[in-house]
Parts: C-alpha cells; structure tokens; sequence
C-alpha cells in the first residue's frame, strides 16, 4: 500500500482529525493487518488517494468511439465564420 518514494521526504507538516468510532476501529484493524502504525497507515492512505485524484485531474477517459470522433474532427478544418467576421470588421491597429 505504501508508495514508492522517488525522493527522501522530512515529514515536517502535522494534520490532525477526528474519526467516528467505526473509522477509528477500521483504521486500528487495517494498520494492524499491515503491521504498521496508525500514524503510517493513514499517511500512506493519503499519499496514495491524492496521488490518485491528481492523477485523475489530469487524463481525460473517453471510449473509443468518442476518442475516434474527436480526432477526426481536429483533422477537420473549421470555416470560422465568426471569427472571419470579426476580422473583416475589425479596424487595424496602427502605431504612432
């Protein structure tokens, strides 16, 4: 469960929580059935959910159909009617 650490990391931040009864049971069991603390049990937990809602922020899931539709319509030149507008319209900068 534990994450592999690319670099050495001083634990210098503290955080603190309250847990129900349940989760505090949960939390004693689990550590216990790891052979590790409750302190390094949590921080592992921590460490590997954020890494995997970072992880998340970061890909975009899409089936393959939708993904084949997507890339055909980037290898479609869009006219751009308004922004042909705007320009035709636009007064041109000049400088002094």
């Amino acid at each position: 469960m534990a994450l592999t650490q690319t670099r050495p990391s001083t634990k210098t931040e503290r955080f603190e929580l309250r847990l129900s009864a349940d989760a505090a049971h949960a939390l004693v069991a689990a550590a216990a059935a790891l052979g590790v603390t409750k302190s390094q049990f949590a921080h592992d937990a921590v460490e590997e959910k954020a890494a995997h809602v970072l992880a998340r922020a970061d890909t975009t899931l899409m089936d393959a159909q939708t993904f084949d539709r997507m890339m055909s319509s980037l290898e479609t030149p869009d006219s751009m009617p308004g922004l042909k507008a705007h320009l035709a319209d636009a007064t041109p900068y000049r400088v002094r």
